[in-house]
């Protein structure tokens, strides 16, 4: 929890009148920095129980294939079950091998009504990757203060070589006249396959 500016305000009022209290020959003014005190204390439960029955939750749209070394957009989907706006920030974060793009960005959701962002990542390992959880706070509805919440985001993703091709760029090499063709590919964890050539000089030996 961190507070926000408008709560700082009442711990400063407190110490100002639990200090002027104690100078005070006034023994009736020594208590009085208990109220601002309590409605702080109050007002921060209030938005940790109000956060804590948001029901806010985080829907993970991968892309239908991830290929190594290529560019791909997912999408993060928020709702919550609250009768009122809910204000939040939140940091996409993508598994360690994975290049994210995109800071933090910050919301404000209607009730009933989902939003979505959207970051672009390259993947630059293969195999099976646990996607992280989304870091968020949430805002309190007094303002006062800002919740952590961590919010699953996922299953596993799949990374495939880039030889794995979609059925449309497939069809519009093959009418081309081209053939697939395989190079070093994106950190050097996949080789690309082409036809065998012989030089001049095994030519020179076969004939020999």
């Amino acid at each position: 929890m961190s507070l926000r500016r408008f709560a700082t305000v009442l711990p400063l009022t407190t110490a100002i009148i639990a200090v002027a209290g104690y100078w005070s020959p006034d023994a009736g003014r020594l208590g009085l920095w208990r109220f601002p005190a309590a409605l702080l204390l109050l007002g921060l439960a209030y938005e940790s129980w109000i956060v804590a029955h948001s029901g806010v939750a985080c829907h993970f749209e991968p892309p239908e294939r991830f290929l190594l070394g290529r560019g791909a957009t997912v999408r993060f989907v928020l709702e919550h079950g609250l009768r009122r706006n809910l204000e939040l920030q939140l940091a996409p974060s993508a598994p360690d091998s994975f290049e994210i793009r995109g800071g933090i960005a910050r919301l404000r959701i209607p009730p009933g009504v989902a939003a979505a962002i959207e970051r672009r990542v390259i993947p630059s390992r293969l195999g099976t990757h646990a996607w992280p959880s989304l870091r968020t706070q949430v805002a309190g509805p007094l303002h006062l203060a800002w919740w952590p919440k961590q919010l699953a985001s996922g299953s596993p993703v799949r990374v495939l070589p880039d030889l794995f091709r979609g059925h449309t760029e497939v069809r519009a090499m093959a009418a081309s006249g081209r053939k697939p063709v395989i190079e070093v590919g994106a950190g050097a964890e996949v080789l690309r396959l082409r036809e065998y050539r012989a030089d001049a000089g095994s030519a020179r030996l076969m004939g020999s």
